[in-house]
């Protein structure tokens, strides 16, 4: 039977592929969200896998306003994505 991890994981393997698939040139273009850029969706995220992480901590949710993309949005992506799992994964 499949756990919740393992859903998690594929859930995150079909994220990254979309993510690893944005060009650097794609992130000022605007997304179906019509008050966000591409950008802005995938800042969202990374803030949300922070949150998950912060909240199982128990800690102060992360600050939305901030910008945590950076200069390399996939790493940026790919290290909240790793906060999300472990804090999940602890029991």
């Amino acid at each position: 039977m499949e756990s919740p991890l393992d859903r998690f994981d594929r859930a995150a393997a079909v994220a990254t592929a979309v993510v690893d698939g944005i060009a650097a040139d794609q992130y000022d273009l605007p997304s179906p969200c019509a008050e966000w850029t591409v950008r802005g969706v995938l800042n969202h995220i990374v803030t949300g896998n922070m949150m998950t992480e912060a909240i199982v901590a128990g800690r102060a949710h992360p600050d939305r306003n901030v910008d945590r993309l950076g200069e390399d949005p996939p790493a940026a992506f790919a290290a909240s994505l790793a906060g999300a799992r472990a804090a999940l994964a602890t029991p």
